[in-house]
């Protein structure tokens, strides 16, 4: 969703003064061609909105920069760290890779508010859902915000930390089988007991996933729900 991304960065901040924003923008060509300046340069003077803006305020426009790909893994650290908020409107994620790195070296996200890094973006509390211009006048909150993301991914989804999540569950499956091997070992194939395995199992598999996100996730709710009001507000 660059061209969202894009769209809103030059609407919100037009008249800002240039020298203090700067959005900087790692391409990629994914299945598409790679000249970048043309399809952005297409896309602005497609919008009537976006044109009418540059007419009428082309000196006030603020800055834009292409980081050319690709860029070594070893600089995007870097890349990350020259940030002070990492912004991906992505219509969609599997986990969301690029946020969890952004997070994990102190930089608060702005992220579509849908699936993989719903999992561990709390609004308001390590990075935001939405609110550029609201990021840019609060450069102290974003500080925080990316101080409490770093910690949080390195206590909740460091490489062992997963690691040990895996080890666990990779257990429980044992245990089921070797229950599962049992049963047949002595002809035991009545619903009655391959119900009361499953039941075993299913309780034991969710146990700690339940018992651990279940204060998360009443506040992620409260969370969300606090986010449409404000979203109101602001309409």
């Amino acid at each position: 969703g660059w061209q969202f991304l894009l769209k809103a960065y030059l609407e919100e901040f037009v008249n800002v003064t240039r020298t203090n924003v700067v959005l900087l923008i790692l391409i990629n060509a994914y299945h598409t061609s790679n000249n970048f300046d043309q399809k952005i340069e297409e896309f602005i003077w497609s919008d009537d909105k976006l044109k009418q803006l540059y007419e009428s305020h082309s000196n006030q426009m603020p800055y834009l920069r292409l980081v050319p790909f690709p860029l070594p893994d070893v600089d995007m650290p870097l890349l990350y760290q020259l940030s002070n908020v990492f912004v991906l409107p992505s219509r969609g994620e599997g986990w969301g890779r690029p946020h969890s790195e952004a997070m994990s070296v102190g930089i608060p996200v702005i992220a579509t508010n849908f699936s993989g890094p719903t999992e561990y973006i709390k609004h308001e509390q390590n990075s935001i859902l939405y609110w550029m211009r609201y990021a840019f006048e609060h450069p102290q909150q974003m500080k925080t915000l990316g101080i409490q993301a770093s910690k949080d991914m390195n206590q909740f989804y460091c490489v062992d930390c997963v690691g040990r999540i895996l080890e666990n569950k990779l257990k429980l499956v044992v245990v089921f089988v070797s229950l599962v091997m049992t049963a047949y070992s002595f002809n035991l194939k009545n619903y009655f007991f391959t119900s009361l395995i499953l039941h075993f199992w299913f309780f034991f598999f969710f146990k700690d996933k339940n018992k651990k996100y279940s204060k998360y996730n009443t506040k992620k709710n409260n969370s969300t729900k606090q986010l449409h009001k404000k979203k109101k507000k602001i309409k």
